[in-house]
């Protein structure tokens, strides 16, 4: 099944740009956040996640905001180490 692209919503921004906004822009703190765990905030993540939620910009936003806190916590530079894991399954 292919998914449409992002639509315009009220003839102005793409669903896309209300996305971005919502996340405080490229320079904002999801933006950081998602840097530091090694993710880059591009049109391709965010399409992703507004397919994930039915393209509700609300409800996207808010869960990737949490799962940028969440990977710059736990996945510092974009990568777990081989040695971490093994570590940890002990």
């Amino acid at each position: 099944m292919v998914h449409p692209g992002p639509t315009h919503v009220g003839g102005s921004s793409s669903l896309l740009d209300q996305l971005r906004s919502a996340l405080g822009g490229d320079q904002g703190e999801v933006a950081q956040l998602l840097q530091q765990g090694g993710v880059p905030m591009d049109d391709g993540l965010l399409q992703r996640w507004l397919t994930a939620k039915k393209n509700d910009v609300e409800t996207a936003a808010a869960a990737l905001a949490e799962h940028a806190r969440w990977r710059a916590e736990f996945v510092p530079g974009g990568r777990i180490l081989q040695v971490i894991v093994c570590l940890d399954s002990r």
